[in-house]
């Protein structure tokens, strides 16, 4: 869109590039922590947790930074092993890419994308559809239909949006729409938040997972919440995270995460198992082998150097895959992150031991995506390392200063505020180390770990596999647990625009869907800065 109006050529390199740039510094909120990890240590840590630890300039400073390059170093080794020698598909960046070819209409990077996923399906002995020809599609649709339209239909509701936001802040009753009575919003948290970022989520999330988000919510806040509170397990007030059945549910939500990532990490280890075994068998072959010819050969000595023919059998049985080594990885985080907190029994430290791991992985998974897009567009490695470099380092201070001037200004936790994640991972550090858990809890807690995995057994089973949409998603039920019912219905109603459009046009009217859901989302969140300076000045509301 802007290339034409340029005197100079802007290449698809350099988009790739601009791409890493925007991509880390958006991500950098959630990998400093600000949305968790440090709301946790600062705000909800007490005395006897050597809390509440508030970092100052400098110690916040160190932190972002730190923790902003680790993922990067770590990263960049991995990329010629599994991008070049054993190249892994990387869905995201290889979309990223075909919308790069697309948009600068270059053939080149679209044949390197077919050659790539060619090699994939060669590879795993089954066809897949082609990422290539649903982009080209995709992109042709929007170029039908015009960019310029997009953007126009960005900055309309970018407008409306920023008016939404300046509005509720002078007239703060119309943040929220008491649907189903005062009684219930009052008493159980049951209303509407009419905010356009919200419904923008329903927007852009498949319908079928946000079904299953609702369906979390009516669970969690409707069921269990009343059941916890009447039985005197959580009597506090509901919104409550320590004696209400907010913090209550917010238990049922994390077993049904911890019975889905079970699973995963079951499935992971056979895997590995399945590599690693069979190849420890050849190995202890190979050597039986060797000891028996030195015993029967006593003029030969009794260690000697295997011969070019004998070599290969050996590197074979050493050679790692890209399945066994992606699991290696992600095994060494999670056990290094879970040996540090138990050797450090503070939950203070095994918070910020979690902040570094979440950023370490947070970092690897976003850059190998921009690695993967960059490898198909023919962007040289180290600019996107660079890239990545810059983009991190600039996001960590904005989002310090950003983060900073929330807490010094807003009260936190509070209703506009409530730091779900925060409170998630404090609780569960504290269940690490034996407390924190309510009454009641430990049989509801038990099923709910069962049905998330057997939801995710059930989920990816071949046989079941056109049933596959109707299987609940355990994370999407737990999300509509521990998030607020006013957020989880405003993105309903997005999900049935979402359904009602899919219905009606089908996927060629999407693009729409994303622009309509961009504008809402920066109108909102770039004039939420406004409204928090208003605040600041004591600005009344009407």
């Amino acid at each position: 869109m802007v290339q034409d109006h340029l005197a100079f050529p802007f290449t698809p390199q350099e988009h790739a590039t601009m791409v890493v740039i925007a991509s880390s510094l958006g991500l950098m909120p959630f990998t400093i922590g600000s949305v968790g990890i440090l709301p946790a240590m600062e705000f909800l840590t007490n005395e006897s947790e050597n809390g509440p630890f508030r970092l100052d300039w400098s110690q916040l400073c160190v932190w972002s930074i730190g923790v902003s390059i680790l993922g990067v170093a770590v990263t960049l080794p991995l990329r010629k092993r599994f991008l070049v020698q054993e190249p892994l598909p990387f869905p995201f960046g290889t979309s990223s890419a075909a919308m790069i070819g697309s948009l600068h209409r270059d053939t080149d990077i679209a044949d390197r994308i077919l050659r790539a996923q060619n090699d994939l399906d060669s590879t795993n002995d089954k066809q897949k559809p082609s990422l290539v020809e649903d982009s080209v599609d995709t992109d042709d649709s929007l170029v039908q239909y015009g960019w310029s339209q997009n953007n126009k239909l960005i900055l309309i509701t970018f407008l409306f949006a920023a008016l939404y936001s300046l509005t509720a802040y002078f007239i703060p009753q119309i943040r929220t729409v008491n649907i189903f009575g005062n009684y219930l919003a009052r008493e159980w948290l049951f209303s509407l938040s009419t905010s356009p970022g919200y419904v923008s989520i329903g927007l852009i999330v498949p319908p079928g997972t946000t079904l299953w988000i609702v369906v979390g919510c009516l669970i969690g806040w409707g069921i269990l919440s009343p059941l916890s509170k009447f039985n005197g397990w959580a009597p506090g007030s509901v919104s409550d995270w320590e004696s209400g059945s907010r913090g209550w549910i917010m238990w049922i939500a994390v077993a049904l995460i911890l019975g889905d990532t079970a699973i995963t990490l079951s499935t992971m280890l056979l895997s590995s198992f399945n590599v690693y075994v069979p190849k420890l068998l050849g190995l202890t072959t190979y050597l039986k082998r060797h000891l028996q010819s030195d015993n029967e050969e006593d003029s030969q000595p009794l260690i000697r150097s295997p011969s070019r023919s004998e070599a290969p059998p050996l590197v074979g049985s050493l050679h790692y895959r890209d399945d066994s080594l992606k699991t290696k990885v992600y095994l060494i985080w999670i056990l290094a992150g879970l040996l540090l907190c138990f050797a450090s029994m503070v939950v203070l430290f095994g918070l910020a031991v979690a902040g570094v791991v979440e950023a370490s992985v947070w970092q690897a998974a976003e850059m190998m995506d921009e690695f993967k897009m960059g490898h198909l567009v023919n962007a040289p490695p180290m600019s996107l390392f660079y890239g990545q470099l810059i983009g991190s380092l600039v996001g960590s201070a904005v989002s310090m200063l950003v983060y900073r001037l929330y807490t010094n200004l807003l009260g936190f936790p509070s209703k506009d505020f409530p730091m779900p994640s925060a409170h998630i991972l404090i609780s569960t550090a504290r269940l690490v180390y034996g407390r924190g858990m309510p009454p009641g809890l430990l049989k509801f807690g038990i099923v709910a770990s069962v049905l998330g995995a057997m939801f995710k057994i059930l989920k990816h089973s071949r046989r079941l596999s056109r049933w596959s949409p109707w299987i609940p998603s355990s994370v999407a039920l737990a999300a509509g647990m521990y998030i607020m019912p006013e957020m989880i219905l405003a993105q309903g109603v997005g999900g049935l625009i979402h359904h009602y459009i899919l219905g009606r046009w089908g996927r060629e009217k999407e693009s729409r869907l994303i622009s309509t859901a961009t504008g809402f989302i920066l109108g909102e969140g770039l004039f939420s800065l406004v409204t928090m300076i208003l605040q600041s000045i004591d600005v009344p509301h009407l």
